[in-house]
């Protein structure tokens, strides 16, 4: 059975990434990042994930632009 949300978090964070450089996935917040302490950056991953995967279980997630899901991460990451 495949995880259908998450392959399209996937495919979300891939583009996020390449057309936003302040974007970080989980995995690279953890990897990439050694100026951020790793439990901030591992709760900053798990919240950026639950709200990407939300997104991506609805049927129109693919009727949102990029830049959409890009200020609904900055405001999660500004709180």
């Amino acid at each position: 059975m495949d995880d259908v949300p998450f392959i399209r978090k996937r495919q979300i964070e891939r583009e996020l990434e390449l057309q936003y450089p302040d974007y970080y996935s989980k995995y690279s917040l953890v990897t990439f990042r050694p100026e951020m302490p790793y439990a901030q950056a591992m709760h900053q991953g798990r919240q950026q994930d639950k709200l990407l995967l939300d997104i991506c279980a609805q049927d129109n997630f693919d009727q949102i632009p990029l830049e959409e899901y890009h200020r609904r991460l900055q405001n999660l990451v500004a709180v």
